[in-house]
């Protein structure tokens, strides 16, 4: 049986086509059949009456969650409680959505003290940001190389195996040579030439856990919504240089008042940025992406202009600084990394 409105009431807050934001409610309508779809419960929905939003059906459960616009439209959904179906009945509940978060929040939180705890005892270092993004990098690069070949056997095995199974009445040219030898040749990965290196990076812009604007790395889960954006300082494997790139935007986004599109809830305008850098000679060209959706042109355009002054300015302060530059970008220090500036591309993405 399903509980009443109020103490139980499941409210969520979803964001619109235009960035507008939307109240909705939900409910679980348990009982269905197992291998029942959603074409199959939205016909049901519709034979009673129920004025819904959206439906998803769980695959291989008895059990579908129905959005609604609000509270007058969730009441009707109450038509179904003890609706005989294939010889189910019907259960309609109100409060085992919120229910079903809070239980995954809460293992994952735990989980987390667990791990917490168990670092403790064995006397290892706390997760770091580090941590998270460069899971390797307290391993040798020769130990990094191996692990990664290691996985990329796995990963091209099972790619192997699962191509024979969909075409084993007519297998592609790579596999013919029989179910039980392997037709892929891994030879290693090759290992980094320390010059004449050519790399890129991205990263999201958006908030940190205290609000303040990161353009960096995302941490957290999606699950327990504790996704946030971390400063790539003292990450191992960013260049000093490509920092200047991320502090200068954090001030162009500042100044322009637009919100990140990270996480945001009314929609936002920055997206991420690219940086792709040459070793040798030191060099980057930098792509800013936004996403220009419902916004007026005019705050477009002032926008465009605020990143262009902060670049050009900081470029030339850093170049009149820097004088002669070191050969090898690794050694070309923050303070002077807009110096290595060669090109600033501007991408607006409509997604």
């Amino acid at each position: 049986a399903g509980t009443s409105e109020g103490a139980g009431d499941t409210r969520e807050t979803h964001r619109g086509e235009g960035g507008e934001e939307e109240n909705t409610l939900k409910a679980v309508v348990s009982g269905l059949p197992k291998f029942w779809s959603k074409k199959e419960v939205t016909k049901l929905l519709g034979e009673h009456g129920v004025d819904f939003l959206r439906v998803k059906k769980i695959p291989k459960k008895e059990v579908a969650v129905i959005t609604f616009s609000g509270a007058t439209e969730r009441a009707t959904v109450e038509v179904l409680r003890g609706q005989n179906v294939r010889n189910r009945t019907l259960r309609v509940s109100f409060n085992q959505v919120r229910a079903g978060k809070e239980r995954k929040r809460k293992r994952a939180l735990e989980a987390g003290q667990r791990e917490a705890k168990r670092r403790r005892q064995a006397g290892e270092a706390p997760v770091t940001v580090v941590d998270v993004v460069a899971p390797e990098f307290r391993s040798p690069y020769e130990a990094q190389l191996a692990a990664k070949g290691t996985r990329m056997v796995q990963v091209m095995n099972t790619m192997q195996d699962r191509t024979f199974r969909a075409s084993r009445h007519n297998p592609v040219g790579w596999l013919q040579v029989g179910r039980d030898k392997r037709g892929i040749r891994f030879d290693g990965i090759v290992p980094t030439q320390p010059y004449a290196y050519r790399n890129k990076v991205e990263f999201i812009v958006g908030r940190s856990r205290s609000g303040a604007v990161r353009v960096g790395c995302s941490v957290g889960k999606q699950h327990d919504n504790s996704l946030r954006v971390a400063s790539a300082r003292g990450l191992p494997h960013f260049p000093p240089a490509v920092l200047a790139v991320t502090s200068t935007l954090e001030r162009v986004v500042e100044r322009s008042g637009l919100e990140p599109r990270f996480q945001s809830s009314t929609g936002g305008f920055w997206e991420q940025v690219t940086i792709r850098f040459a070793s040798y000679p030191p060099q980057m060209l930098v792509v800013v992406q936004a996403a220009p959706v419902a916004l007026a042109p005019e705050l477009v355009v002032a926008a465009k202009e605020i990143l262009r002054e902060e670049f050009v300015q900081a470029v030339d302060a850093q170049r009149a600084a820097a004088g002669q530059l070191p050969k090898v970008l690794a050694e070309v220090p923050e303070a002077h990394g807009l110096a290595l500036l060669r090109g600033l591309l501007f991408r607006e993405y409509e997604g």
